[in-house]
């Protein structure tokens, strides 16, 4: 056992150890000790331990320090070799000495083991086969020291005893072996892998073997001063040149990395490790140490990759993530944190989590701990890190230097070491969902307010949640109780209390009819109707959600079951036949006048009818019979699946003439009509003659056509010309060849598109004219040609399906067209732009900020009466109250602005320029509201005004003015929650 003590003994051992008749492997150890005790620091000494040797030195001092060496006892040491270890535990200390009370009651706080193997033929060795042992009577923190250095001195330790083993029998000169032995004293103080020597005089280079191989050299290799330099990365090479020169200067020396490449082309990372040694004669001596680092390098960066991802990774986040230690410091936040808390001065290791700012109500603090008591401050933050454990909560809390209420959602995970299973820190995310609550109120608010009723059932038909009309409606008015109700309780219930008034009272019926019931519900996609005690009728249907859950609907159908019963009462007097088929063709409704046309008995009808046997039998009535009764059949129902909408013929026999129609409906189903139209066919018969008699006198037209002022056009049903005077060629300034005797309409109409004398689509133009001329409409329209001249046609049907037009000038002009245009389209009651008017400007001011940027706003208006708002009614202002509000509506905006009425207490105003600036336009619609909000008088009685004001500003981003339009009806809805006088803006 070899041992060292620091202190003024050292200088002894010293003497004692190196005398000149001493072991060199000794010197070497007892070198290796004095480099560790100086590296770790430990002040009560150090010993090497050798299996199998039996020696030890004299210490050469006395006191505690030589009690511990004498009583240390090697055969507790568990270690493995390669393996280095900091004992700090004072049970596991205690161990390594004699069972002595004094010697266990010393001061030994801290022992560093390190183990080698003593062979080079062995591996893995344990106990004391090698260790170098360093006691300390001081704490030694975990990371005061780098282990992996002071295991490169077992190392040393197992390089020196093999080489001293393998060169005792091959030396040659003492000189080669005090040389050997004085050049691996250095390395072993220095804790390097290989070695080198530089005389900075001579330039002399000197390198171990272990140096060599790492340069993939020869072992006896030995470079010059600039070979060694080249063999060094370029980007690298000025630093180490800058390091000699410095330690050469002023005997300084270095440890740094370097990337070189070997003699074999390979890349490597050494670690570089110089120290400058001078003689009794002051000469400078350069030694060092080199070790191949490239596994480490790669490793390091490796790790820094991936600490850049890992930050990179949580600064994208928009949860704030905070990690702390265990003293409540801020060790790494990420930039969300600072948004989220609005404090941008969070200092990694600096700042505590007291001073960023979360604070709660003392209830919520309360609820956090589950108790009551006092605290500092009412941190959420500080809180959490007091708990320690992982907690998830949502809390209101004041955030930031101003302190603005926000909603937090925090989770926090405990920091455990894994050594010692202890609490170090926690990590804390914050999500900010202010924005989200706020959503989530007004979408309860809106499903409150919603005047059907609602609930929601989980997957095992738990109530989880229902609006006020389904409490009100199904559960007398009571909120979810902590034990959910399932629909079969709410269903049990209500019969139960002679809510359901149509189910016997009778247990078994009832539980049947729950049963049914909750069935098909559970199986969505289903609706009932139920009569209430109060002779109300209810429809009930259900909807199963894409996450299973099921959502039930209610809804006041009592009107609808009024008219429902009228229609039914319309639909069995309809002057004719009506009769109604399933999607099967089956027949579920006929009325009696469809009987009596078809002469159907009730046998007929209790054979289950489909359309198929009424065809059939409608045949046979009139001869048919075979195969000829078939292909008729076929013939009729493959008319019906020709088109949604057939409408035919039939004559019987005796003369009768049927008009049959069906019409396919969205279901599938079918609804025919049965008309008998022989009357008509008799007038139309006389009609057509009468047309023939006034097709004799088309000469006589012809003049008069020719000295009207307006322009005549007629149209045969072929929507084929016919005859036209000199003035229709004229107004439109037809060119020659293209008016003549037969030419179709839509052929006029796109000669016209293609000069610019029509707008839109002329096959649509021409389906909704016909359509019209065909209901018996007189149609009216307007052109507007290229020209600026403004046409308007009116076009009446004549009796055989064709139509006259007449063409007359409106407006030569642009200001004349928007005269005529504003005049007919102005609210006669207030002389205000109507809807169509308003939404043909607000194309324009679009057009304007789409060319040329900024911003323009449209706001509706709705008025009404402060006492029925009060009761939670509506009444719309009479015609006088409108009047008020038009005048003065116009005295409140500026000339330029377009005031129209929607309808009775609804306004809009059109701001064709809008300013951005949200406190100019705020104080703008308040000064309006204040206007408007003046009370008016009523049959002479003063009445309040209720005003809510929807602006939307609009930017180039609105399609259309109908979507801006109905953007800012929404708007006033939303205003109308808020109170009696309010206001709700909004941007697209």
């Amino acid at each position: 056992m070899l041992a060292y003590s620091d202190g003024s003994a050292s200088a002894q051992a010293d003497k004692c150890v190196e005398s000149s008749d001493a072991d060199p492997c000794r010197i070497g150890l007892d070198r290796i000790l004095k480099a560790a005790l100086r590296l770790a620091g430990c002040e009560a000494g150090a010993v090497f331990l050798q299996e199998d040797k039996s020696s030890t030195a004299t210490l050469a001092q006395s006191g505690t320090s030589a009690r511990l060496f004498s009583d240390f006892d090697g055969t507790a040491i568990s270690i493995r070799a390669g393996e280095t270890r900091l004992v700090n535990e004072s049970a596991e200390i205690a161990a390594f000495f004699h069972d002595d009370e004094e010697t266990q009651g010393s001061k030994v706080q801290a022992v560093f083991l390190i183990g080698f193997n003593v062979a080079a033929d062995q591996t893995g060795l344990a106990a004391n086969a090698g260790v170098i042992v360093l006691i300390s009577e001081t704490k030694k923190p975990s990371d005061s020291v780098d282990l992996k250095l002071l295991s490169d001195f077992g190392l040393i330790a197992e390089t020196l005893l093999q080489t001293l083993s393998q060169t005792s029998k091959a030396l040659e000169t003492l000189e080669r072996s005090e040389k050997q032995t004085e050049h691996f004293d250095y390395v072993t103080e220095l804790a390097g892998v290989g070695g080198w020597e530089i005389d900075p005089v001579s330039l002399n280079i000197f390198w171990t073997e272990q140096t060599c191989r790492i340069h993939d050299l020869p072992p006896d290799y030995s470079p010059s001063l600039q070979e060694w330099f080249d063999m060094c990365d370029p980007a690298y090479r000025k630093s180490l040149q800058t390091a000699y020169r410095e330690a050469v200067a002023s005997g300084t020396g270095w440890k740094i990395d370097l990337p070189i490449q070997t003699a074999t082309g390979r890349r490597i990372w050494v670690a570089s490790i110089c120290q400058p040694v001078f003689g009794d004669d002051g000469e400078l001596l350069l030694v060092g140490s080199l070790m191949d680092v490239s596994a480490r390098r790669a490793a390091e960066t490796e790790f820094d990759r991936s600490q850049r991802l890992y930050r990179s990774t949580l600064n994208a986040l928009s949860e704030g993530i905070l990690v702390v230690d265990g003293e409540g410091i801020v060790r790494w936040h990420n930039a969300a944190a600072e948004t989220i808390f609005e404090c941008p001065t969070i200092y990694a290791e600096m700042t505590n989590l007291e001073d960023v700012p979360c604070l709660v109500e003392p209830a919520d603090m309360h609820a956090l701990f589950e108790q009551e008591r006092a605290y500092d401050n009412y941190n959420l933050l500080s809180g959490l890190l007091i708990l320690k454990q992982s907690k998830s909560l949502t809390l209101q809390a004041k955030v930031g230097e101003a302190l603005p209420r926000k909603w937090p959602r925090c989770r926090s995970e405990p920091l455990i070491s894994r050594e010692d299973k202890k609490f170090v820190g926690l990590v804390i995310s914050v999500e900010d969902i202010t924005a989200k609550k706020r959503s989530e109120d007004i979408l309860n608010e809106a499903f409150e307010a919603i005047p059907n009723g609602i609930a929601v059932f989980d997957q095992d038909d738990r109530m989880v949640t229902a609006n006020g009309a389904y409490r009100v409606a199904f559960m007398d008015g009571k909120l979810p109780s902590g034990e959910a109700e399932s629909y079969r309780d709410v269903l049990s219930r209500n019969l139960a209390s002679g809510r359901i008034a149509d189910v016997e009272d009778d247990e078994d019926v009832r539980e049947a009819w729950i049963e049914d019931r909750a069935s098909d519900f559970f199986g969505g996609s289903v609706s009932h109707f139920d009569r209430l005690d109060d002779n109300r009728w209810l429809q009930t249907s259900s909807m199963i959600t894409p996450s299973s859950y099921r959502a039930d609907f209610f809804a006041d159908v009592t009107e609808l079951k009024t008219q429902g019963a009228v229609l039914e009462a319309v639909f069995e007097n309809f002057p004719g036949g009506v009769a109604l088929f399933d999607a099967s063709r089956n027949l579920t409704l006929i009325n009696t006048g469809m009987k009596e046309l078809l002469g159907i008995d009730n046998d007929f009808m209790q054979s289950g009818p489909t359309l198929h046997s009424m065809i059939a039998r409608n045949a046979s009535r009139e001869g048919l019979t075979g195969d000829t009764l078939d292909a008729a059949v076929r013939k009729t129902i493959g008319r019906f699946a020709q088109s949604d909408v057939v409408i035919y013929e039939r004559t019987l026999s005796d003369g009768t003439v049927h008009e049959i129609k069906a019409i396919s409906l969205p279901d599938g189903g079918l609804l025919t009509t049965l008309d008998d139209i022989s009357l008509r066919k008799q007038q139309e018969q006389r009609l057509r003659d009468n047309a023939r008699r006034a097709t004799e006198k088309t000469a006589e037209l012809e003049e008069t056509f020719a000295n009207m002022k307006q322009g005549v056009s007629v149209f045969d049903a072929e929507g084929r010309l016919q005859i036209w005077n000199q003035r229709y060629i004229d107004i439109f300034s037809k060119p020659d060849g293209e008016v003549r005797h037969g030419v179709a309409i839509q052929t006029l109409l796109h000669a016209e598109k293609l000069r610019g004398d029509f707008e839109g689509d002329v096959e649509e133009h021409i389906a909704q004219l016909r359509q019209r001329l065909v209901a018996g409409e007189t149609v009216r329209s307007y052109f507007k040609l290229k020209t600026g001249m403004l046409i308007g046609t009116i076009h009446a049907p004549m009796p055989g399906g064709g139509w006259i037009g007449t063409h007359d000038e409106i407006a030569k002009d642009d200001k004349d067209y928007k005269a005529f245009r504003r005049l007919r389209q102005t609210d006669p009651l207030t002389k205000l732009a109507d809807q169509a008017y308003l939404l043909e400007e607000m194309d324009l001011a679009l057009d304007s900020v789409r060319l040329n940027g900024g911003s323009c706003g449209v706001m509706v208006i709705s008025v009404g009466f402060a006492h029925y708002y009060a009761l939670g009614e509506y009444m719309a202002p009479c015609d006088h109250t409108n009047q008020v509000i038009a005048r003065r509506l116009r005295e409140a905006v500026r000339p330029m602005d377009l005031v129209a009425r929607l309808e009775d207490g609804r306004f809009a105003v059109l701001f064709p320029t809008l300013r951005n600036d949200d406190e100019a336009v705020r104080k703008m619609a308040e000064r309006i509201m204040s206007l408007l909000r003046e009370p008016v008088f009523v049959g002479g009685q003063k009445m309040l005004l209720t005003v809510h004001l929807g602006l939307v500003r609009l930017t180039e981003n609105v399609e259309t003015s109908d979507q801006a339009l109905q953007k800012a009806q929404t708007t006033v809805e939303f205003a109308a929650v808020k109170g009696p006088a309010s206001l709700a803006v909004d941007l697209i």
